[in-house]
């Protein structure tokens, strides 16, 4: 199926979303392929992926979203305009030369920064440059400042030579950094009196692995094509000079050299030749610096307040997070844009050219966000991987040192590595004893604390998916497929998975209460045990929404905290209206099966609430008593209009528009359309059929009841029974619970009624089916997209024939779209960055009532000990 390539995008064609190729030129007459051009090339790079080479990048199959374009990107259509919504309209087309402009992935995939082999070079031509044209600044050594003798001189890298021949005749406006710098410049013709050499500042040494200039604020300077044709901005004071291309500067150090600028006495202008730069000791008082000197060639290790990182596979996550820096502008004055450009094009049409790790992976602050890293590590593909081929794969691996093969043990005396679930950890040596080493997974957190990621994700999967742990264990062990054990997969539930659950439920219940708090909420309510029959040890109360289908609250009762099983029901609905009414929700009406401890508990104590019964469960109450009379032998004729007798209550419960006394005389009026008698009287509202009137043929081939025999007499007592009467009472408002049993059977899927869970997990598992649901409500139902031999036509609905046990016929049931799954991604993600923070569970009790004071089963007895229960048991064999 069909999916957005933008980064992060999981949108798919099965969504309902129109999807879009990437624009082609044209297509070859030779090859019969079609050709790419620039458009092509910057939605490539706006999606963030990574390409070595534009022209041998394959565009087939290779769609972006609608979500990526706004509404003035699309053509506009007329015709689809005019027709009616229940016309099939044509899929919008996008104007020539659009760009995706909406949703974008983070700039940092975008690559507009310049590959590091670029930069290099940039830095190389400009050295050299630098050699020819000026003096090259001495080298760094470890002095101290002589305050007997006079500063050395130290030439300015950035000044040039006056250019022979024309300078270049247009006048080049300066931007705002440049303005602000020349608020340092009131003259040139006297040189600075005192200077230091920067090569020593308070006693240390400066780095030498300094370059590049960048600013501390975003400004943007004119960047010129030709360099050599035009002449950088004077930089000289009389009160501080700074060489800036100085590779001895740092940043901190920079900082000290800037004093505070004064207020521009007169327009700055961009000389046509340079002057020397030269740097005078700061003033007291200093502001901090517009420019700095950033960027090493060598990255130091990570320090207690830096951000997290990745080192080999390793996350290091500080304790405390540092406050972020707002981020800053790299900028290479001696190379413009198209420069910028023409380097990456080199870089992707060189053969030998492969990039690195550095260049892979971007240096904004965010890259090393746990969010970010989550994001990657669950979006990464995972492999399944035989023994075989990774020592194949090893066996052709070389050694840094040495460049000697690796010792590969025997396969079958000794194991590849050590096992941590399901991460692999290979530690060989070569023929000279240099040692080697690989894990298969990224490590999360360090020492003792240290988790595969794949572990993580792992019992994530198993939990997130309903599935039990068993059955993936038993899959593991027949395929012997190394695996978590279940310790470890519990350990990983109370600490991580738990407690994300419980914070996206209660973000999302959350959620929809503070956006139906102003309104009266018509909700529905049921019950559903954990076991059949009547031996229930949790029950699971659903608060449902009747016209969204969203689960508005949900409450696990244990039996240790009622009196019965039976008692389990009525307890939960009533901590669920108690919350809501904590909560400031005011519920208008509540549509329950027909318990009778529910219907007193709300005509007692909550009188202001209009308690409607589920039809379906009336009517099936009312199918069984007359089953129940056409078994005699004297009313066997009354079996053959049980289903229209049925079909009957839910006719008038749907046309009756809530009038109570219209519905109980349509409900009557049963008795006498059975004797083929569609007219009567003594009745306020409803005295004939609404059908039309039936022919003569019609007449004969209906099986009539005799007035007044014992099959007329015996739908006479079910229809007028004194139970039947009074919930046709409460069914006025034609409400039913079918959505919210549509939930509890998918609960079964997280919660089978034939396995146990302990109560943390069953609590954790019906929110996990809360959330599955709410995130999956009102999915339109599915139409033919491409014709098939049993399929209908292409836009026609789509349905499944099945044959029923309990219908005893063919009926058609509608196929609806594909379920979507975006929120599991993001719990999963959610996992990654606790482990990342290192935040086991939560602050806050994440059960109520606490699991603490949950009893560890339901005896009614003590436990005598194993001895004793094993010194009694007796067997009958």
């Amino acid at each position: 199926m069909p999916q957005c390539r933008m980064f992060h995008c999981k949108t798919n064609a099965g969504k309902g979303i129109s999807m879009f190729r990437f624009p082609s030129d044209g297509t070859d007459p030779t090859t019969k392929k079609k050709i790419y051009g620039r458009t092509a090339e910057k939605w490539l790079q706006l999606c963030g992926i990574e390409f070595k080479s534009f022209k041998d990048y394959n565009f087939d199959n290779k769609f972006i979203c609608a979500l990526h374009f706004k509404e003035d990107d699309y053509e506009r259509d007329l015709k689809s305009e005019l027709l009616p919504a229940e016309f099939d309209k044509r899929p919008p087309k996008l104007n020539p030369g659009v760009v995706p402009s909406v949703n974008l992935p983070p700039h940092k995939q975008a690559k507009t920064k310049p590959r590091k082999s670029s930069v290099e070079r940039i830095a190389r031509t400009e050295k050299r440059r630098v050699i020819q044209d000026a003096t090259v600044t001495p080298a760094c050594k470890k002095s101290k400042p002589d305050n007997n003798t006079s500063a050395k001189q130290i030439p300015a890298t950035l000044s040039r030579p006056p250019q022979e021949g024309p300078v270049h005749s247009k006048t080049l406006q300066p931007s705002a950094i440049e303005q602000q710098v020349a608020t340092l410049s009131t003259s040139t013709k006297s040189p600075s009196p005192e200077v230091r050499d920067l090569s020593s500042v308070n006693g240390q040494v400066c780095s030498p692995n300094l370059r590049f200039l960048e600013l501390n604020h975003s400004h943007d300077f004119h960047r010129r094509k030709n360099v050599h044709s035009q002449t950088a901005p004077s930089l000289t004071s009389t009160e501080t000079q700074t060489n800036w291309d100085d590779p001895l500067l740092t940043k901190d150090k920079c900082e000290e050299q800037i004093p505070a600028s004064t207020p521009p006495t007169q327009s700055a202008s961009l000389p046509t030749q340079s002057a020397s730069l030269t740097i005078q000791p700061p003033e007291p008082a200093a502001t901090p610096p517009l420019l700095f000197a950033l960027v090493k060639q060598q990255q130091e290790p990570p320090s207690a307040t830096s951000s997290p990182i990745m080192l080999d596979h390793t996350y290091y996550i500080p304790n405390e997070t540092p406050v972020q820096a707002p981020p800053k502008q790299v900028i290479d004055e001696t190379t413009a844009v198209d420069d910028e450009d023409h380097d990456e094009e080199d870089d992707a049409s060189d053969p030998d050219y492969h990039p690195s790790s550095d260049e892979s992976s971007s240096s904004d602050e965010e890259d090393d966000s746990p969010n970010q890293q989550s994001e990657t590590l669950v979006n990464e593909k995972k492999y399944l991987v035989f023994d075989s081929a990774l020592r194949g794969l090893i066996s052709q691996v070389r050694c840094k040192t040495c460049d000697k093969v690796l010792l590969i043990g025997d396969k079958e005396n000794t194991d590849l590595g050590k096992t941590k679930g399901t991460m692999l950890t290979v530690k060989l040596e070569c023929i000279n004893g240099h040692p080697w080493s690989w894990q298969s997974q990224p490590i999360l957190g360090v020492g003792n604390e240290a988790v595969p990621a794949g572990n993580l994700l792992t019992s994530a999967g198993i939990l997130f998916s309903g599935t039990k742990f068993t059955t993936m264990e038993y899959f593991a062990n027949f395929i012997n497929l190394e695996f978590i054990s279940e310790s470890t997969y519990t350990d990983h539930e109370n600490d991580y998975l738990f407690p994300v659950v419980h914070e996206t439920w209660h973000f999302e219940r959350d959620t929809l209460w503070r956006t139906w708090k102003d309104l009266i909420l018509k909700l529905s309510g049921d019950g559903r045990c954990d076991s059949p029959g009547f031996s229930a040890k949790y029950c699971t109360y659903v608060m449902m929404d009747m016209d969204t289908g969203k689960v508005v609250d949900i409450q696990t009762i244990s039996v240790n905290e009622v009196s019965s099983s039976n008692a389990m029901e009525k307890e939960g609905c009533r901590r669920s209206l108690e919350k809501l009414k904590e909560h400031g929700m005011e519920v208008g009406i509540l549509c329950t099966d027909r318990h009778g401890g529910i219907a007193a508990m709300l005509r007692d104590e909550y009188p202001a609430i209009d308690h409607q019964f589920d039809l379906w469960h009336l009517a099936k109450s009312t199918t069984k008593k007359l089953n129940a009379k056409a078994k005699k032998r004297e009313c066997q004729e009354l079996g053959a209009w049980m289903p229209s007798v049925r079909n009957h209550l839910w006719w008038a419960a749907a046309t009756c528009g809530g009038d109570k006394v219209e519905l109980l005389e349509k409900w009557r009026s049963v008795v006498y359309h059975t004797t083929n008698q569609h007219e009567w009287g003594g009745t306020q509202v409803y005295n004939m059929c609404a059908h039309t009137p039936l022919s003569e043929a019609d007449r004969l081939a209906k099986k009539w009841i005799e007035s007044g025999s014992p099959a007329h007499e015996a739908l006479s007592d079910v229809v007028n029974d004194k139970s039947i009467l009074k919930g046709i009472n409460q069914v006025n408002l034609f409400c039913h619970t079918g959505k919210t049993e549509c939930f509890n059977s998918s609960l079964t899927k997280f919660a089978p009624k034939r396995v146990h869970f302990p109560y943390e997990g069953m609590v954790v598992r019906t929110k996990l089916a809360a959330i599955d649901n709410n995130h999956n409500t009102g999915r339109a139902q599915a139409r033919v997209k491409r014709k098939t031999k049993h399929s209908g036509p292409v836009g026609s609905l789509r349905y499944k024939v099945v044959h029923p046990k309990a219908k005893k016929k063919w009926i058609a049931k509608p196929i609806f779209e594909k379920k979507s799954y975006g929120y599991v991604y993001d719990m999963l993600a959610g996992v990654l960055v606790k482990k990342l923070l290192n935040k086991k569970g939560t602050s806050t009790d994440i059960f109520d009532p606490p699991a603490d004071a949950m009893k560890e089963n339901i005896a009614s007895v003590a436990n005598p000990g194993k001895e004793a229960v094993v010194e009694a048991h007796i067997s009958r064999f």
